[in-house]
C-alpha cells in the first residue's frame, strides 16, 4: 500500500483489521498530514508487514521504527530517507527484526557509527545497506559492517563525509561478494 501526501489519521483510522493484518508492503512518502500516534497505531496493527518506507514525512521516524520493531518482527526491508532517528531506534529495530535483510537509511543524520555496531551484531545477514548522507559514520563502522556482515551485497556510502580510502580498503578487502 502507497499512502500519498494527502492520506489523514481519519483514513488510517478508518482501514479494517483484516485488511492491515493482511499487508506486506507500507510506504509513506511525503505525507505531512498523518500525526506520529496514528502512523504508530496503523502500524502496530499491520503484523505481517515485511517492508517500510518512510520518505520525507513529518512522522517521527524514530518513534515509528521502534514501533515496527515493537510489531512487526517479519520486516524484512526498511527504507528510511530524510527522517529522524536515532542510534537506539536502530537497536532495538535490529534486535527485534532478525529477518532484516535491506536497510536503507539515507539522510538520517543522527545516525553514529553505534548504529553500524549493532548492525553488525543484530543481523549478520544484512544483504543490503544504504548509509548515504550520514556524516557521523565513519571508517571503524565501516570496517566492523564488513567484518561482521559477510551476506553483503550492496553498500551505499555516498556522501558520507569522514569515509576515507581505509574504509574503501576493508571494502575492497572483504568485498568479494559485493555487486553494488
Amino acid at each position: 500500500v502507497w499512502l500519498h501526501n494527502m492520506v489523514t489519521d481519519a483514513d488510517l483510522a478508518h482501514l479494517h483489521p483484516a485488511v492491515t493484518r493482511s499487508l506486506e508492503d507500507v510506504s509513506f512518502c511525503q505525507c505531512k498530514i498523518p500525526t506520529t500516534q496514528r502512523v504508530i497505531a496503523f502500524l502496530s496493527s499491520c503484523s505481517n508487514l515485511h517492508k517500510v518506507t518512510l520518505v520525507s514525512t513529518t512522522v517521527d521516524c524514530g518513534a515509528v521504527a521502534a514501533a515496527i520493531a515493537l510489531h512487526c518482527p517479519k520486516l524484512s526491508e526498511m527504507n528510511m530517507i530524510g527522517g529522524v532517528v536515532c542510534d537506539a531506534d536502530i537497536a532495538l529495530l535490529v534486535e527485534r527484526c532478525p529477518t532484516l535483510r535491506i536497510l536503507k537509511l539515507r539522510k538520517c543524520d543522527q545516525l553514529t557509527e553505534a548504529s553500524a555496531h549493532d548492525l553488525a551484531q543484530w543481523s549478520p545477514g544484512l544483504r543490503d545497506l544504504s548509509l548515504s548522507c550520514l556524516n557521523r559514520i565513519t571508517d571503524a563502522a565501516v570496517v566492523t559492517l564488513m567484518t561482521h556482515c559477510t551476506a553483503m551485497s550492496s553498500l551505499e556510502l555516498d556522501n558520507c563525509n569522514l569515509i576515507t580510502d581505509t574504509a574503501v580498503l576493508a571494502i575492497a578487502q572483504a568485498g568479494a561478494s559485493l555487486k553494488h
